[in-house]
């Protein structure tokens, strides 16, 4: 379900998931909380919502992942498959982008049964 950025008179960005037809009956009258908001669609497309907008932000993978151990040589696999990837502490890949994401998993002899088609 979508997710619709508003700004209250204090700046405050408020965050609501809703369907598209109840975000237009919300639009005709944009009340929260006693106060009047306005839609802020230019947040809604850069991504605020941590949760809800996965691919403008790194993405951490547990799957792709390895021992914390391991992470200095994962990295060297990587680089030499011409794919540099960061860890995370406790050893979780760190994807940049989709592409960046497909690259690693090939270099690593992966496949993501739940990845789409451009992935």
């Amino acid at each position: 379900m979508p997710t619709y950025c508003y700004e209250k008179p204090n700046g405050e960005i408020i965050e609501k998931i809703m369907t598209i037809s109840e975000m237009e009956d919300f639009d005709k009258n944009p009340v929260l909380d006693g106060e009047t908001v306005k839609r802020r669609v230019d947040v809604e497309m850069r991504g605020h919502s941590d949760v809800n907008d996965v691919w403008r932000q790194p993405i951490m993978s547990e799957g792709a992942g390895c021992h914390p151990s391991q992470i200095n040589e994962m990295k060297q696999h990587a680089a030499k498959h011409g794919v540099n990837t960061d860890y995370t502490k406790d050893g979780r890949a760190i994807f940049t982008s989709r592409s960046h994401r497909a690259a690693h998993l090939k270099a690593f002899n992966l496949h993501d049964r739940n990845g789409g088609y451009g992935d």
